[in-house]
Formats: structure tokens, sequence, C-alpha cells
């Protein structure tokens, strides 16, 4: 990859040889599709992305497989360029960025600039006090919330279990006995927090004062459960109730890690993926002793499994 953005920066001279006439390099570095208001902003070419910024023209482009992830930029300008790879979720358009200006800056004789601001502590919570309480299933399980320090914690018996938030009232450990799901939690209408959710079971605490028994049809019961295809794209995708709805939970790193998402019925063991209408649906087949042993997500295979 080093050699050929060292191609890019030579305008499609290699080594040895030029590969690409430069009628042709012009022609592959030029913005087709402008994905920017000014004339010479971000563009398209022929398979990379172009444009100038600060004076300098750019070429950019990323891609990925399963669980690894590449990205390269060059600096026409300035004769740099950068690769960067991983094996996991990253800003690697600002890590390329970032070690371009330091290159730059040491080749001019500067001190590199600082390093950019990390993100945001996902374990510190600023509104934690909102989650505390105990919270009882109507099996009389409990989840128990609690702070300490800046995090939110669950305690279990005797060990303290951190949570990182991951969105809007929305919370995540990797503890093996919790990780399957996120912990969703409910509030009411003056914006206290009243339940939580954490796969298909659902906890309240003393302030829930809304409905405790929702009606599930009876036909929906042979979908519920674990399905997995040999897909390393979007492998797994679990079916629960939740008071009164179903839905389709995916994991993070899939094509289609919508997290949890409403299926909204469309008949005949067919349901909608989403409440906004698109191609995606989803239908259940082959139903043995009350479970549906095969669900197509839009054609492709699923197969229940137990785990």
């Amino acid at each position: 990859m080093a050699a050929y953005v060292r191609m890019l920066i030579n305008r499609g001279q290699g080594p040895h040889s030029r590969l690409v006439s430069e009628q042709a390099f012009d022609l592959f570095a030029r913005a087709h599709i402008q994905q920017s208001p000014e004339p010479d902003g971000e563009g398209y070419g022929y398979g990379i992305d172009t444009g100038i910024e600060d004076g300098h023209r750019y070429l950019r482009h990323g891609g990925g497989m399963v669980g690894l992830y590449a990205y390269i930029a060059a600096d026409l300008t300035d004769g740099l360029g950068v690769v960067v790879l991983v094996n996991g979720p990253a800003d690697m358009k600002a890590i390329a960025e970032y070690t371009l200006r330091a290159v730059a800056a040491v080749n001019r004789g500067e001190d590199p600039p600082p390093l950019p601001a990390t993100k945001n502590d996902p374990t510190r919570v600023e509104n934690g006090s909102d989650y505390v309480g105990t919270f009882t299933s109507d099996s009389g399980r409990t989840l128990a919330f609690e702070i300490e320090g800046a995090n939110l914690v669950l305690r279990d018996d005797d060990e303290m279990i951190v949570l990182e938030k991951t969105g809007e009232d929305s919370f995540y450990t990797p503890h093996p006995d919790y990780d399957r799901y996120v912990f969703f939690f409910g509030r009411n209408d003056d914006g206290s927090v009243v339940e939580v959710l954490h796969g298909p079971s659902w906890f309240t605490n003393q302030r829930y004062d809304g409905p405790r028994e929702f009606k599930i049809p009876s036909a929906w019961m042979p979908y519920t459960g674990r399905y997995r295809s040999y897909s390393p794209w979007f492998s797994y995708f679990e079916i629960a109730t939740k008071k009164g709805r179903l839905i389709v939970i995916t994991g993070e790193g899939g094509e289609s890690s919508s997290g949890e998402t409403l299926l909204v019925p469309r008949g005949d063991g067919v349901f909608q993926i989403g409440e906004e209408v698109t191609p995606e649906v989803l239908r259940f087949e082959d139903i043995v002793d009350g479970r549906a042993l095969r669900a197509l997500w839009s054609g492709q295979p699923f197969f229940r499994v137990s785990q």
C-alpha cells in the first residue's frame, strides 16, 4: 500500500516506468462527482476522493473487510503519503490527517502540532444520578444501579460493574454476564427514569405507573429466538418480544448493526424491518414443534441456534 501511495504522489510514475499516462492520471484524480460547493472542494474521481484544502491537493480513500480497515491519504503538494491499518473501529481519516501535518511540520524544521483531543471517556456519566435505584422484573429479578465517582455502576452481589455510555439513556458493559445486550433506560412524561430494558428483559422502579401487561399475538412466539448465518458480514440476530412488540436485536460490527429494531407485521410470517418502509423484510419459515427453524433477511438465510 505504501508503494501504491508513492505512485499516487508521483502522478502515475512507478519505480522503473510510468504505470499510467499523465492524461489518464488527471482523469483518475479529477472530481467527476462534486461533493462540496467549493469548486476545488472535496469530490470523487475514478475510485478516489480528491480535493484541495489549505492550498494542498489531496487524494484519499478508505476500505475494509470483516474486522480489518484501511485508509490512504496522499498530499500531492508536499509529496507525502500515509497508510493507516486498523483491526477495529477508529477515526482513520483523523489519524492520517494528523500524521501528514506532523511530518510536514518536521520537514519544515518545526515542532509537530499537538495531538488531537481524545474522545470523551465513555465511563464518565454526567447525569448518573438519573439512573440510580433498584429496578425489578415481573419474575422478581432486580438490577441495582449506583454512582461511584463519575461512573454509573451496576451492583451484582459484591461486584461493582462500570457501565459505558453508548447513547442517550443507553449503556453497555463487556462483563460476560451482561454483554449480550445494551441497557436502555426509559423515562416518564416528567423526565424521570422509570424503567430499564436489557434485551428481552424489562425492569421498572417504584416511580413507574404505566401498563404492566401487554398482549402478544400467539403467532409471534414461534419466531422468538436466536439465528445465525454463514455470512461474515452479517452473521447473527435475535428475535424477542418487548412490551408487546416484536423486535430484532443485532450487534455491532455487521452490515445491519442497528441495535434493536421494531418488526412491523406484513402477514404470513413476513415483517417489515423498522417503522420506515424500506425493501428490507424478514420472513420466518419451517415451523417445527412451535419454533421457526429458518428466517430469511431480505433473502439471506439464517438458521435457529440455541446460543
